[in-house]
């Protein structure tokens, strides 16, 4: 009597990383790359997955607007370009985080975010891409604020978001209309004051 043959398995296949993630960091460098040269009226769905090689039909599916897709582009370039730092102070960590952000600011990928930002905050079709955009970095930086906290540096009560806020706001004031360099004297300067450590 023959053998029963045994049923074939089958062994799924491991694809490290995959191609959504293949898709997603070239759509991401396309996508700052044309901001970078074209501004924001640039980034369109057609360009975007022409530059990258994806079918355009793949953003459509994934973001609702080219608002939403820079917005995530840009996001995903602060992640590793300004990590979140853990030096043992408030005053340390918030330093090394804004040297990085101020290095991102003035790269050409950092200006025209900064750019696409203005332009996207003044229009009501691109949503709530820049809100979100700001939200999600503020929830990534709070382990700074936990971490001073359980040093005893500031109260729970202590306004984050207001301290982000005014730290942001000096860089983008001394960036955009000082129109001078953020150099990391300048940077403690600043700290300093909000601290209220400096007169």
């Amino acid at each position: 009597m023959p053998k029963k043959s045994s049923p074939r398995q089958t062994i799924p296949s491991r694809r490290l990383g995959g191609r959504t993630a293949d898709n997603t960091n070239r759509l991401f460098a396309a996508t700052l790359e044309i901001l970078k040269s074209d501004g924001m009226t640039g980034v369109t769905f057609a360009a975007v997955g022409e530059a990258a090689g994806v079918n355009r039909s793949t953003l459509y599916r994934r973001w609702p607007s080219a608002a939403d897709l820079v917005s995530e582009a840009v996001a995903a370039r602060v992640a590793v370009q300004v990590p979140v730092a853990d030096t043992g102070s408030l005053a340390g960590d918030m330093r090394a985080t804004l040297i990085s952000l101020a290095r991102f600011m003035e790269s050409p990928v950092g200006r025209a975010s900064l750019a696409a930002s203005a332009a996207l905050a003044g229009n009501p079709k691109a949503g709530n891409s820049v809100q979100d955009m700001w939200a999600k970095r503020l929830d990534v930086l709070q382990p700074i604020f936990t971490r001073a906290r359980t040093r005893g540096e500031i109260s729970d009560e202590f306004d984050s978001e207001a301290f982000i806020a005014t730290l942001s706001g000096a860089l983008l004031f001394r960036i955009l209309v000082a129109a001078r360099p953020l150099d990391t004297l300048w940077i403690d300067r600043a700290i300093n004051i909000v601290l209220g450590k400096e007169a």
